[in-house]
């Protein structure tokens, strides 16, 4: 009878361990098994790097929770549901509260779609960041879009190297654009990817060189840095700092008195990959810059896929920031108080207008995590 008990403690725990089921780890309440949605369909691959790949509506990943903070927000049972999928990269997502739908760019096939929760996805607009405005430019599209003061779309358009503005409606888009800023001392950007709007009208933004195949050693690369930049109502572009080796994703407290930064510097020697905080006043110039949060020990092992990307910022002040291994939610301390972990690479997330769903651009898939 001993060695019965034995076999099936010994049998419980080998299942437990190895089983299907997703595990939703909360380091406040010990390991919960939740058992995982699988598809039936297992030959879904994706088209452009034909990877298998979890069809509409399947769960996906799990979510860690490492503070008691983090229940105000989400539980630790709660589905990271698959919304779309088979894009090649996706980014830049914002919600259009006006429409009540979704804008998310896919950079390599240069288009733009639109989801909505009761429609889905299709597409909006193409080509959405690669115009022809220069020869030898690279065929890539938009990257981070954001809603301006007057509800126009604002791209930032990697391939065209600039800031520009949709000339159409949201309701009734269309692939006409004006300039809004392409050239910071008579130089080209490298390649504008992020965005954020203050409620002046001014906005923020970052220039890494993904814009350009050969990054920082390209030689259609005309600035000798990777800016981070205020840019105001005219249109005039301010340099506020210069020192970054790949700004990437950037975000506003709520009350607008501290910019975030993202760094997604891959170089682990160089230990870059990191959120930096920035005092901001009144009219936009930055002091104070520290380091919030540095993940570079994480880059390149298991688990921990991708790097800080883009972001959002919660209204109480919490920062929802694409980073390895998942989203990290960071309070303005720079405490991490949870980890949504997708088991993809993710390049930038946003909350919906009331703040009750995440949405994240994870590589080939759009996903959603309702919050609470």
């Amino acid at each position: 009878m001993k060695n019965l008990y034995i076999f099936l403690c010994v049998a419980v725990n080998t299942f437990v361990l190895f089983g299907c089921a997703n595990y939703i780890v909360d380091t406040t309440e010990g390991v919960k098994n939740i058992p995982s949605k699988h598809a039936n369909d297992a030959n879904l691959v994706n088209k452009f790097d034909g990877r298998e790949m979890l069809a509409v509506g399947e769960h996906i990943g799990f979510i860690e929770i490492l503070s008691p903070k983090a229940k105000d927000y989400l539980r630790a049972d709660t589905p990271i549901v698959i919304e779309a999928n088979n894009f090649n990269w996706i980014e830049g997502p914002v919600w259009v509260e006006a429409e009540n739908f979704l804008l998310f760019s896919d950079v390599p096939e240069n288009k733009i779609y639109k989801f909505s929760p009761e429609n889905g996805v299709s597409l909006y607009i193409q080509p959405s960041g690669y115009n022809k405005l220069y020869p030898n430019d690279e065929k890539k599209g938009s990257n981070g879009l954001a809603i301006d003061n007057s509800g126009r779309l604002v791209l930032m358009q990697v391939g065209d190297r600039r800031v520009s503005r949709m000339t159409a409606t949201l309701s009734d888009p269309r692939a006409d654009y004006e300039t809004i800023q392409s050239h910071y001392n008579d130089k080209r950007f490298n390649g504008p990817n992020d965005i954020v709007f203050h409620s002046s009208g001014m906005f923020f933004m970052t220039d890494p060189p993904y814009g350009l195949s050969g990054k920082l050693s390209d030689p259609k690369k005309e600035l000798p840095f990777q800016g981070v930049f205020r840019v105001e109502q005219n249109g005039e572009a301010i340099l506020l700092d210069d020192t970054l080796s790949f700004p990437n994703g950037i975000g506003l407290s709520p009350d607008e008195r501290i910019l975030y930064v993202a760094v997604s510097d891959g170089r682990k020697q160089f230990k870059n990959a990191a959120i930096h905080a920035y005092d901001l006043n009144s009219i936009g110039d930055v002091s104070n810059k520290r380091e919030l949060v540095n993940g570079s020990h994480l880059i390149d092992l298991p688990g921990e896929q991708g790097n800080f990307d883009g972001m959002d910022v919660h209204s109480s002040g919490v920062i929802f920031a694409t980073a390895p291994g998942g989203v990290w939610l960071i309070m303005p301390t720079g405490e991490v108080i949870a980890k949504i972990r997708t088991k993809q690479k993710n390049g930038n997330c946003t909350l919906s207008a009331d703040e009750k769903m995440l949405y994240i651009a994870a590589d080939g898939y759009l996903l959603n995590v309702a919050l609470k």
